[in-house]
């Protein structure tokens, strides 16, 4: 039987020694691997990443760089235009014409009657004629000298010599060919009891005077709508 010496004695203590180093390194190893598993987490989870099947059907991880980025497309927009277009504008325009000479025909007594103004021994010495119908004629001479025909109506006025009111009105219309001429004839009728030798005279005013159309082509504007296509641009995220 062998006794043990003193030396190895002594030498005990040291194997227990290097044990302990090995379950510190070992628990330093399992701290690192469970602050690196952490670490690849919080990574996969913040970051952009996309995930393959490799071919033996494990996930793996692709990191991916995405950013903004300006993207051009076509758009169709309305807007106003000013065009030109050509319009027919048509004004009434008085005819051309000439007045010819304004007369006073005649002044016709239709019916009169003889009063009495003095008598002498019975017998009627001084007479007055009167006038109880009378009967005014006056023209007025048109000429058309325009390429249209027209119509001229003619008012007439008629009254006694020295006197502005009027004792009767007539009225007529005259037609006339381009370039002729003709005449208005108004007469008016005085009914009421006066001396025979009364003079009468008259006026006329063209209530009508004819017009034609004039018309004649001109260039107005006006705003349209038209579309043009034209280039903008949207905001895509692109990932490589």
């Amino acid at each position: 039987m062998v006794k043990k010496t003193e030396t190895d004695k002594e030498s005990q203590p040291v194997k227990k020694s290097s044990k302990g180093v090995y379950i510190l390194v070992g628990i330093i190893a399992v701290v690192v691997i469970v602050l690196l598993i952490a670490f690849l987490n919080s990574s996969s989870m913040t970051g952009n990443v996309i995930n393959t099947n490799s071919q033996d059907g494990q996930n793996q991880e692709v990191k991916q760089n995405c950013k903004d980025v300006q993207v051009p497309y076509d758009y169709l927009e309305e807007y106003q235009e000013t065009v030109p277009y050509t319009d027919t504008v048509c004004d009434a325009k008085v005819l051309i014409y000439s007045r010819g000479s304004f007369d006073l025909v005649s002044s016709v007594c239709n019916q009169q009657v003889e009063e009495c103004q003095k008598y002498v021994l019975g017998f009627c010495t001084s007479k007055v004629t009167y006038c109880t119908d009378r009967t005014i004629t006056c023209s007025l001479g048109i000429n058309n000298l325009d390429d249209e025909r027209g119509v001229w109506q003619v008012n007439f006025n008629f009254f006694k010599s020295g006197s502005s009111n009027v004792e009767a009105t007539a009225s007529q219309s005259r037609g006339l060919d381009p370039h002729s001429s003709g005449t208005a004839i108004g007469q008016g009728k005085i009914t009421s009891k006066e001396l025979y030798d009364t003079q009468y005279t008259c006026s006329y005013v063209i209530g009508n005077e004819p017009t034609k159309q004039v018309c004649r082509d001109v260039t107005k504007y006006k705003d349209v709508t038209k579309t043009r296509t034209v280039t903008r641009y949207r905001t895509e995220n692109k990932c490589e």
